[in-house]
């Protein structure tokens, strides 16, 4: 029961927090222009739009699930900022939801704290996460909301894996593979999962 209201407290901080970022419209002069408004998020869901979401490296950048991720908003609300807006705060509650579940299962297989400790020292970790100025950006911002993707497919990453050291089923490490894939499909600094696996072993 106490798990469920340290989780209703990190959403509300989080809400609190972030919720100026709704009334805000696009920077139209700081990337979202062309990051977010481009041929790919207009194009539809033809096959040849799909295709070359995932294999152009557009300005140098690949990012083809943030891109697919503009283009389920954009087909259902079109270029309205507060759409895109809600999207990055309700990734980055998910992600903080996913931090206090993660650190609290790696804590309970490392034997290291008392079983009374582990929530409380999970809900502090999520929370400094929640609130922390490093993901001003990447919230408010809707061109960095690559960096919510990935995060969100990498954090399911560690967790399974987490379950794959528990139980051994090869079906849970060939799910954090695929994990892997889908986080380095938001954003390409998901290159270093592999070194956070050898990290938590």
């Amino acid at each position: 029961m106490k798990n469920t209201y340290y989780l209703i407290f990190l959403v509300a901080a989080v809400s609190i927090v972030y919720y100026p970022i709704l009334l805000n419209d696009f920077l139209y002069a700081w990337d979202d222009q062309w990051v977010v408004m481009n041929q790919y998020t207009t194009g539809g869901w033809s096959l040849s739009n799909i295709f070359n979401i995932f294999i152009d490296f557009y300005h140098g950048q690949y990012a083809p699930f943030n891109e697919l991720s503009y283009l389920i908003l954009y087909s259902f609300f079109g270029y309205d900022p507060l759409h895109f807006h809600l999207a990055s705060l309700l990734y980055h509650i998910a992600n903080t939801v996913l931090v206090f579940v993660f650190i609290r299962k790696l804590l309970q297989l490392s034997n290291t704290e008392k079983k009374e400790d582990i929530n409380f020292i999970s809900f502090i970790t999520a929370l400094l996460f929640a609130v922390h100025p490093v993901n001003v950006e990447s919230v408010a911002w809707v061109s960095a909301s690559k960096v919510l993707v990935y995060t969100l497919f990498y954090l399911f990453g560690l967790i399974c894996y987490l379950k794959y050291v528990i139980t051994r089923n090869i079906i849970y490490y060939i799910i954090t593979l695929l994990l892997f894939i889908f986080s380095f499909w938001g954003k390409e600094q998901a290159v270093t999962f592999p070194v956070c696996l050898l990290l938590i072993d």
